[in-house]
Formats: C-alpha cells, sequence, structure tokens
C-alpha cells in the first residue's frame, strides 16, 4: 500500500509541475508578446512624430493671420462662456484629410459641453 501511495504522489507532483509550468510559460509568452507591441508602438509613434514635426517645420504661418484668429476665437468664447478666457494654444487643422468619422466624433465632443445660455 506504501508504494501505491508513493506512486499516485509522485504522479500528483508531476501533474502539478507540467501544469504549472505550460501556465508559466504561457504566461511569458503573453508577457514578451505585449512588452514587443508595446516596443513597436513607441517606436512607431515617434516615427510619426519626427515626421510630422518636420511636416510643420517646413509649413510657414503668418504671424499676423494668427493674432485676428486669436482675437476672434477669443471673443467667441468670451461670448459663449461670460468669462475671460485666455488662449495658450491653438492647433490647426488640416481640412483635407478630415474624414467623415473624425468629423462625427468632433462634433459630438463640442455638443456635449455645457453651454450656459442667459
Amino acid at each position: 500500500m506504501d508504494t501505491q501511495y508513493l506512486e499516485n504522489l509522485s504522479l500528483a507532483i508531476e501533474i502539478i509541475i507540467l501544469g504549472m509550468g505550460t501556465v508559466f510559460s504561457s504566461l511569458a509568452f503573453f508577457a514578451f508578446l505585449i512588452w514587443s507591441m508595446t516596443s513597436i508602438d513607441e517606436r512607431y509613434n515617434k516615427y510619426k512624430i519626427k515626421k510630422y514635426s518636420i511636416l510643420l517645420e517646413k509649413k510657414e504661418v503668418s504671424e499676423e493671420h494668427n493674432d485676428e484668429i486669436i482675437a476672434v476665437i477669443s471673443a467667441a468664447i468670451f461670448t459663449a462662456l461670460h468669462k475671460e478666457v485666455v488662449i495658450h494654444k491653438i492647433h490647426f487643422l488640416d481640412n483635407s484629410k478630415v474624414t467623415a468619422w473624425a468629423s462625427s466624433g468632433r462634433d459630438s465632443l463640442m455638443s456635449s459641453h455645457y453651454v450656459k445660455r442667459n
């Protein structure tokens, strides 16, 4: 009876080691997969930022139009919110590359803001 007990115990230990080894190797694989995808995404984002910054350096922006645009935007915000605002940064969008989905998303985002009416 002791030999049967030892054989069962030995088999149970082998199954535990095999099962835990399988789980560990699967988790290690997924950790490596997530790490590699993160690394690839970071490299791709750095490439896109570099490409975009080169594009911005080539593009010339006239300062006189920016002052007028900032004044108009400030006036519109003041009229809508009834309080003074300071504009720190304006990001101009290239309308030729805007998709219908992006436009729809921007519209729903802008319409979701609460504006107090008098």
